[in-house]
């Protein structure tokens, strides 16, 4: 082989090296930081779920009053108020139950505070008083694993919806980081010191994608 050649070639493969090395150095790494429970927080989706989770928080509330004050009631009223009363998305239908089955739980529970004050109750409503009593005990006695029960429901409500928000925020992060050409966001709990903090722009996104 000539030198000419040899001289040709190795111009060449200089030239690639070169190339490749200039390829290398414009690719500048992009980095950023976003804080994933502030955009939850933020967005209009997590604000939505906040507000139905403190609606249902309410309606708990409003639940054990209820019973706490009107006890004499039978073990199938108790399922049905817990069932319609917690259901989600209610029919009327399901309204009109429930409205119902509170009436009914009402009108006995008055009932009972009314033989209770009796001075010379009759031997039918002595029955009756005794019957009430017996319903109004059964509900105190569960009362306890009702509270239990419910508080479980809210804890399990609470992460169900911080971790479904959560996960979209997560998305959104990543769509973002894919179209301003990030190399990493890194999550504010990894890197808290961190600049370029791309969380309201975040916030945006995920706006967008549920609004």
């Amino acid at each position: 082989m000539n030198s000419k050649i040899i001289s040709t070639l190795v111009v060449a493969i200089l030239a690639v090296v070169l190339i490749g090395l200039a390829a290398f150095q414009n690719q500048t790494t992009k980095f950023g930081v976003v804080d994933l429970s502030a955009v939850a927080d933020k967005s209009k989706l997590g604000e939505r779920e906040k507000l139905a989770f403190d609606t249902f928080r309410r309606e708990v509330n409003n639940i054990l009053t209820f019973i706490n004050n009107n006890k004499v009631m039978t073990a199938q009223q108790r399922d049905q108020l817990l069932t319609l009363w917690l259901a989600e998305n209610s029919t009327d239908q399901q309204k009109q139950q429930l409205e119902q089955v509170k009436s009914a739980i009402q009108t006995a529970s008055s009932r009972y505070a009314e033989l209770v004050r009796k001075t010379n109750p009759t031997p039918d409503e002595l029955t009756e008083l005794s019957e009430k009593s017996a319903l109004a005990g059964v509900t105190q006695d569960v009362l306890p694993q009702i509270q239990n029960s419910l508080a479980q429901e809210l804890q399990a409500r609470a992460q169900e919806k911080q971790t479904s928000v959560l996960a979209k925020a997560r998305e959104a992060a990543a769509k973002y980081g894919r179209q301003q050409g990030f190399t990493v966001i890194f999550d504010s709990n990894v890197a808290p010191y961190a600049a370029n903090d791309v969380t309201d722009e975040v916030v945006k996104v995920m706006d967008r994608d549920n609004p």
